[in-house]
């Protein structure tokens, strides 16, 4: 039984902050320290069970942790390889281009810029971009999700845009996709920031995506 809720406590608090991205940078790691000693603890325990009990029930067991570490291995090795994060790249040059720009909470490490918050919906009035990421445009992906929110990123998501990413898939707080969304219409803006873009960073792939106009 104290096993059982160590690895029970172990996994639950792996899920909740790989599925959340409010994680705050920089260090966002950190939130897996408290699991270290946990883990320990419980491959000390699995090797000792092993050990003691070589039966069948072991062999299928090791098979089981084998085969899990190999996908867990995989899936680390996509996630962390040293590639642009469009976050180190992206700000800086959409901020430099003379536009009104507002930057979602999860597409900027710069805490100094203008910040679009929860209950912020910038018009055209407001912004010429807005730049967000699939940390969180994604929660609103449903095209009948209900809500506010969930209405206003469909709406970006329906003006000319640029897509970002570094081609790795988004885990927690790793690799995100950004959107450039020109709130203005202008497409020849974003045509310049996707060139600046590919020419500070080669290996991030740009993709501009010009929604069909009514009537069309």
């Amino acid at each position: 039984m104290p096993l059982a809720l160590i690895a029970t406590f172990a996994v639950v608090w792996y899920a909740v902050h790989a599925a959340t991205p409010l994680k705050p940078f920089p260090d966002f790691a950190r939130y897996m320290l408290p699991l270290v000693p946990l883990l320990l603890v419980l491959g000390a325990s699995f090797i000792y069970e092993l050990a003691v009990r070589w039966d069948r029930r072991g062999i299928l067991a090791a098979i089981v942790l084998l085969l899990a570490a190999v996908q867990a291995l995989v899936m680390s090795v996509q996630i962390n390889a040293p590639d642009v994060d469009p976050r180190g790249v992206v700000p800086s040059i959409v901020a430099a281009s003379g536009a009104r720009v507002i930057f979602d909470r999860y597409s900027d490490y710069e805490q100094n810029r203008r910040i679009l918050g929860i209950r912020q919906r910038p018009t055209k009035d407001m912004a010429d971009i807005v730049v967000t990421s699939n940390l969180a445009y994604d929660r609103f992906a449903l095209e009948a999700a209900p809500g506010a929110m969930a209405a206003y990123y469909r709406e970006l998501s329906a003006k000319p845009h640029l897509d970002v990413s570094n081609g790795r898939p988004t885990v927690g707080y790793f690799n995100p996709a950004l959107r450039i969304v020109a709130m203005d219409g202008s497409v020849d803006r974003l045509k310049r920031i996707a060139a600046e873009i590919e020419a500070a960073a080669p290996s991030l792939k740009v993709e501009l995506i010009e929604p069909p106009k009514s009537g069309e």
